[in-house]
């Protein structure tokens, strides 16, 4: 899915080179410390973390809902996701992420920014093996970063939060 996108883009904009590897762009986060990252296309913005509206009875992965110009965005735990105890701080920003509106925030402990890999230093998972949602995984100069797949962190959310209206 993520190659694809690049190689596409590549061949739209005649910037394919055949002998190349296609790349692609992600927003690279921290969550402890692992690097996670998304597509810079799915990221909608980078906000900090303001006082969230907690959602009595979410699942422990659910934080609460941010309110972002009238509409509620339920914001997952990053550090809940991956099995780390929960530690937000001042530092501590929500990356919002769609298809294309914000329909997810997710709470990390950092945003590096962003970052081009090449297809051929990425491994992709087939989504049964390791967790759900990771897409895969990239090799960089700065080290491995861990790919997020976001229809799965959608599929985190229950039908009842997405749908939260105040």
């Amino acid at each position: 899915m993520l190659l694809a996108d690049a190689q596409r883009l590549d061949a739209a904009m005649g910037t394919a080179d055949p002998g190349a590897s296609p790349v692609f762009q992600v927003v690279v986060f921290a969550i402890g410390t692992q690097q996670y990252a998304l597509p810079v296309d799915v990221v909608r913005e980078i906000v900090p973390l303001p006082a969230l509206l907690e959602l009595t009875g979410a699942a422990a992965t659910i934080c609460g809902a941010l309110n972002r110009h009238g509409a509620y965005i339920p914001v997952l735990d990053g550090r809940g996701m991956v099995g780390q105890p929960p530690h937000a701080t001042v530092e501590s920003l929500i990356v919002l992420a769609g298809a294309t509106r914000p329909e997810v925030g997710l709470l990390v402990d950092g945003v590096s920014g962003v970052r081009q890999f090449a297809a051929n230093h990425y491994t992709a998972f087939d989504g049964q093996s390791v967790a759900s949602f990771l897409a895969g995984i990239a090799a960089g100069e700065d080290g491995p970063v861990l790919l997020l797949h976001l229809p799965a962190l959608l599929g985190m959310i229950p039908a009842f939060t997405r749908q939260f209206q105040p």
